[in-house]
């Protein structure tokens, strides 16, 4: 919106006027007197290491439940211990997935993953030697990857976690049945 003005002085609020028209910003209290933003909200330590990897969860639980399903198939999906042990048998896969996660995480398997690559890049004929010269070069490119996301196992624990109580709750269920039998 901008408003033209007749005389040569008020030329001046016509260009303020439509600069502040370009600089339109969403904030309610913008333009007013003394206004100064306020800074934006740090994530906490918390919503860093449980809510910051959406996409593992999905896909932790994704991956779970096919797994849950499929050993309920194959346990006998009737029988109702079956469940038991199938959400028994997915918190344990969960939890060590997310052990050797964490595992990785700390560069207990770079000298294996390096002597896999060398492997590999000797078969290229453009390149033989690879972008790494050593292991230390490796170790230290891969330990800068590593600190952009370190909580990247969390989900799995989450997911081994809820699978497992899932198990017990289904466990007692399951022995309440038997005693009353």
């Amino acid at each position: 919106m901008s408003v033209l003005y007749k005389d040569n002085k008020d030329n001046n609020k016509n260009e303020n006027l439509e600069s502040q028209d370009n600089n339109v910003n969403k904030d309610p209290h913008y333009g007013m007197p003394n206004y100064v933003p306020a800074p934006e909200k740090e994530e906490s330590k918390f919503h860093k290491i449980f809510f910051s990897n959406k996409s593992r969860y999905i896909v932790a639980l994704i991956v779970s439940v096919v797994l849950f399903i499929a050993l309920s198939l194959g346990f006998g999906f009737k029988i109702f211990q079956s469940y038991v042990d199938a959400s028994f048998v997915v918190a344990i896969v969960d939890l060590g997935f997310a052990g050797l996660s964490v595992a990785t995480r700390e560069g207990t398997f770079d000298g294996l993953s390096y002597g896999f690559y060398k492997i590999f890049v000797s078969y290229r004929f453009n390149n033989p030697k690879g972008k790494y010269n050593d292991l230390y070069d490796y170790k230290m490119v891969h330990d800068a990857k590593r600190k952009d996301n370190p909580y990247k196992f969390v989900p799995y624990i989450v997911v081994g976690l809820v699978f497992l109580i899932i198990s017990l709750i289904l466990f007692s269920i399951l022995q309440e049945k038997i005693a009353k039998a």
